[in-house]
């Protein structure tokens, strides 16, 4: 019976993976994905060489032909790049590339500024952007006008209007003109325009770069302007800053009313402030990068962070230029910090607003590789908190050129996704289409009111539904019509389609399917398998059962590491019998002049990582040390409240993070990479547990569990401390006064271990569906002793082999203990032990109709292969 169930489920996922779709490693269904679309100077598009010159009908039709051809080529391989959105500038320089009725044509299209090209630039990129299933946003530059003072003439469009209202700049950052920002009658122009461009075309957002006030900062330019609107009892540089926030809520304000669904976002400069008590007044500290660098809060009067905290943008799309291995600015950092201020606000601000962070990425300098893309697409996923993550790559021509959209789309991007939706935002519910049908290569349906639609196929009976629209490998993609070509599918017989109504703000409702097969939920290949779990203790130590020096314990290689904190000293004991083999002392810095060493943890790959306290001191200090001994470096991160323990997560060697709790519920975040710290990121949250002892375990590397001496688990998110899941009605026991927990997965299944006491007792939970969907697997085992904790703390260590999680606690006072937590499969034979000594660990199994050999963890057939 086993034997058949488990064909079935090898057969099941080879069916997958040899159907005719082509399978790549899943990457988010949700997941904002542009370039800016840059027309200043012809830089993108439609370049140098394209311009409309002729006034001959017959040439003048050839070169907007090329045009428009050369648009479709940078939208086709943007296509093909899985890429879902453009960032189409359409104002550069108080021009536009469409018919305005307040501004001359672009001069990029023609090479006269206000010539007209003969057609509607923006009108035929929303729709060969909706003809790929791309959403079309329109970029606009709020106020720059000439890049040399005098540019244009008396009679420029613009000058008319508008003349008495420029400021020019000579300040070295930037040479000039722009509209005066602190003019009123500049807010209503602005205002004016972007509404004609919102209710004439179909647009899905509006974005506006970094161009404020002039780079390098406003000194006497704006003298009569200051004078003129500036209240005497205000700060000039804040007054500044208000005046852009008052353009923002206005362009804002007036989307809401005209059409909701449009997005308004907003790329600025990368770094927002570089100045801490800034940055305290909005609860937030700096990221901690190089101080010396662009601070657009107080260089341009941009405050991204008051628009963000306000509410008055869907999005941010900071500029972060940086790589991320660069030693001064660090991705990493910036993008981790932009996205934990966007939850902060969002978090904070009522139930119909909220604001997505996606990242800007620099793919035009020379160290902007297509594999440092990826590495940045990815830091970005590590940080997703608000329904999906993001990036808009600048710019378009370099991302094709450079073969950056080939090789995301062969690895980050390797499947279609959708923007994150506005969710938040109230809508009307959309019925499910009606009608659908299969004529020849193409999808066919019938909807009256939606205007969009997502296109799923899957393998027939390989899933059901709900589960088959989960995954992003099973995305086609997008149509703004009634149907979809299907012609890259070869094997219809055996394909399941499915249509989705896809409103305007990126919500999917009910699908409707064609060519469904019955599914058995009990063959999917990634159900856990059932079977039963018992736990046998192996052995006791209570070597370490006077004082609450010893604190943590972590395990490697068979062996046991143990700190002992005030004299910097580490014990290792053999983890098979719980006998200790050595003392280390810590040599390079005396741990003990530099605080209590109650730290002590072991990566994927076997670096030794201690940590020390400074007392009451709120920093997070990580010492990289030898199992002899050796510490190789010191760093220090700062957090706010005091934190004794660290986790790991990762290979110390290739990739991963440090994550620390403190006894005040804020968080640290510290990335590593190639054997190297980065600097740490706060993770400011209300929604982290607060208590003594406090302690942060990585579920993944996007999550961690949270608990203190007060709290039971809880789930958060990695870089915004959002609460993902907490216990439901099965819960461990609560008011032990100690924290501590340990995860692993055996079987397919997730396991966590919590203290049942502050004297060794445990419980093991299965938590594969969730903590709210948790079961106890694991009752309290016995207390290892009976004397008061005052560490406050139970500290576990895990070593999982084939079917067997071995799991090692420690309780300040009380010793040391080691269980093996075994896991049967139901339908298998029970296991016949050939010895009892957990030393070598030799059994014979009988496993789905196979016998093997298990010793130390490694199994081999009957003739003592290897397997």
């Amino acid at each position: 019976m086993k034997q058949t169930y488990q064909l079935k489920r090898i057969l099941a996922f080879l069916l997958l993976a040899l159907s005719v779709f082509t399978l790549h490693a899943q990457n988010p269904k949700r997941e904002f994905r542009a370039t800016w679309f840059t027309t200043v100077t012809n830089i993108d598009w439609p370049g140098s060489g394209h311009k409309i010159t002729s006034d001959n009908n017959t040439q003048r039709d050839k070169q907007i032909k090329t045009q428009k051809q050369t648009m479709e080529y940078f939208f086709n391989h943007l296509k093909n790049g899985h890429m879902n959105a453009v960032m189409f500038q359409v104002r550069s320089l108080c021009d536009a590339m469409y018919p305005s009725s307040y501004e001359p044509w672009s001069a990029s299209l023609t090479g006269t500024r206000g010539k007209d090209p003969g057609y509607d630039p923006l009108a035929y990129a929303v729709e060969q952007a909706h003809a790929r299933g791309m959403e079309l946003h329109v970029w606009v530059n709020p106020y720059r006008y000439e890049t040399t003072a005098g540019q244009y003439s008396d009679e420029d469009m613009v000058r008319k209007n508008m003349g008495e209202h420029l400021l020019t700049y000579n300040n070295g950052s930037f040479a000039g003109t722009i509209l005066d920002p602190g003019e009123p009658a500049v807010r209503a122009y602005v205002l004016n325009i972007i509404q004609e461009i919102v209710e004439k075309y179909d647009i899905d957002g509006v974005i506006f770069d970094d161009y404020f006030y002039p780079w390098g900062g406003t000194t006497t330019e704006d003298a009569e302007t200051v004078k003129k609107y500036k209240p005497a009892n205000q700060n000039t540089d804040d007054w500044r800053r208000e005046n852009v926030d008052k353009l923002i809520k206005d362009v804002y304000d007036m989307i809401q009313s005209k059409k909701p669904w449009v997005r308004l976002g907003m790329g600025p400069g990368g770094i927002w402030s570089t100045n801490s008590s800034v940055a305290s007044k909005y609860g937030l500290t700096v990221p901690n990068v190089n101080a010396g660098g662009a601070n657009t809060y107080s260089v341009l009067f941009c405050n991204t962070v008051e628009w963000m905290k306000q509410g008055i943008v869907d999005y941010v799309a900071p500029q972060i230029y940086w790589s991320t291995t660069n030693a001064k600015w660090d991705f990493d950092v910036l993008s981790a910090w932009w996205n934990s201020v966007a939850k902060r606000f969002s978090d904070q601000l009522p139930d119909d607003k909220k604001v997505h962070y996606f990242s800007s990425n620099d793919d035009y300098d020379s160290w902007a590789t297509a594999k440092e893309m990826g590495l940045e697409v990815e830091a970005n996923r590590r940080t997703d908190a608000l329904g999906g993550t993001g990036a808009v790559f600048y710019n378009t021509r370099q991302f094709v050129e450079k073969k950056i959209n080939t090789y995301l789309a062969e690895n980050q991007f390797a499947n279609e996704a959708l923007p994150p939706a506005m969710d938040w935002k109230v809508t009307t519910t959309l019925d499910a289409p009606t009608n659908l049908t299969i004529e020849g290569t193409t999808l066919m349906w019938t909807h009256a009111t939606a205007p969009r639609f997502t296109v799923y196929a899957y393998p027939k009976s390989s899933a059901t539904v709900e589960k088959a629209l989960e995954q992003a490998a099973n995305l086609l993609g997008v149509t703004y019509t009634n149907s979809f070509d299907i012609s890259a599918i070869t094997d219809l017989e055996n394909t399941t389609f499915a249509v989705c109504a896809y409103d305007r703000y990126g919500n999917e409702y009910a699908p409707i399917c064609i060519n469904e097969g019955e599914v058995n939920e009990e063959d999917d290949p990634n159900k856990p398998i059932e079977g039963t779990t018992q736990m046998t203790k192996l052995w006791t130590s209570t070597e370490l059962s006077t004082g609450d020096n010893s604190r943590s314990i972590t395990y490697y290689d068979g062996k046991l590491y143990v700190p002992y904190k005030k004299d910097g000293q580490f014990y290792i004991y053999n983890a098979s019998t719980g006998t200790k083999e050595t003392t280390v002392t810590c040599s390079g810095v005396t741990l003990k002049n530099r605080g209590y060493m109650y730290n002590i943890r072991m990566t994927e790959d076997g670096q030794m990582l201690l940590g020390s306290t400074n007392g009451a001191a709120a920093t997070v200090r990580v010492h990289s040390c030898t199992t002899a001994g050796a510490v190789k470096k010191l760093e220090d991160f700062d957090l706010t409240g005091r934190s004794d323990y660290f986790y790991p997560y990762g290979k110390w060697s290739e990739e991963g993070y440090l994550v620390a709790l403190s006894v005040l519920g804020n968080a640290v975040v510290i990335p590593y990479k190639n054997s190297e710290l980065s600097a740490g990121v706060e993770v400011v949250s209300t929604e982290l547990p607060v208590g003594t002892n406090a302690k942060a375990v990585p579920a993944d590397d996007k999550s961690f569990y949270a608990s203190t001496s007060a709290t039971i688990p809880t789930k958060h998110a990695l870089y915004t401390g959002t609460l993902l899941d907490s216990f439901g009605a099965v819960k461990p026991v609560t008011n032990t006064g100690v924290s501590g927990l340990a995860v692993f997965t055996l079987s397919g299944h997730n396991y966590m271990v919590t203290p049942a006491d502050a004297f060794g007792s445990f419980e093991v939970f299965d938590i594969t569906e969730g903590l709210s969907k948790a079961t106890k697997v694991i009752t309290a085992t016995q207390p290892l002793g009976n004397v008061a904790n005052g560490a406050g703390t139970i500290d576990f260590a895990m070593n999982v082999q084939g079917n067997d999680a071995y799991i090692y606690v420690l309780a300040p006072n009380n010793g040391i203990a080691a269980y093996k937590f075994t896991f049967k499969p139901s339908g298998t034979t029970a296991v016949e032990q050939v010895t009892t000594a957990p030393a070598s660990e030799v059994r014979k199994v009988m496993e789905n109709g196979q016998i093997y050999i298990l010793h130390n963890g490694e199994k081999y057939t009957i003739l003592g292969i290897k397997i």
